[in-house]
C-alpha cells in the first residue's frame, strides 16, 4: 500500500548495523538526530520482509513478539506519512481479546 501512496520504504542497504529511518523511509548507517528510527534488528527484519512475495512469503519465520513490534513500527511509519491517520488502535484491541 505504502507504494501506491508515494512513501514506499527505499531499499538501500547501508550494512548489518544500519537503522531503518522512520521519517525519512531510508536506512541509515547510524542512529539519525531523531528518534523516529527503527534498531539495527528491527531494521535487518524490515529488510527481510521487504525481501518478500507471494513466492516465497513462506520462509519468512516470525516470532509473535517481533511480529507485534514490527506491526507497532509499521504503524508509526505509516502515521507519520499519512496525516489523516491517528491512533490506530485494532490490533492493541485483537491482541487484547486473544490473549
Amino acid at each position: 500500500l505504502a507504494k501506491h501512496l508515494g512513501f514506499y520504504p527505499q531499499q538501500n542497504k547501508a550494512g548489518a548495523k544500519s537503522v531503518f529511518d522512520l521519517r525519512d523511509g531510508v536506512f541509515l548507517p547510524s542512529i539519525p538526530a531523531h528518534p523516529l528510527y527503527m534498531d539495527a534488528a528491527e531494521s535487518r527484519v524490515l529488510e527481510q520482509l521487504l525481501d518478500l512475495s507471494y513466492e516465497n512469503m513462506h520462509t519468512c519465520d516470525l516470532s509473535g513478539e517481533v511480529r507485534r513490534v514490527m506491526l507497532n513500527n509499521l504503524l508509526r511509519y505509516y502515521e507519520l506519512h499519512l496525516h489523516s491517520l491517528h491512533d490506530v488502535k485494532s490490533h492493541q484491541v485483537l491482541e487484547t481479546v486473544l490473549s
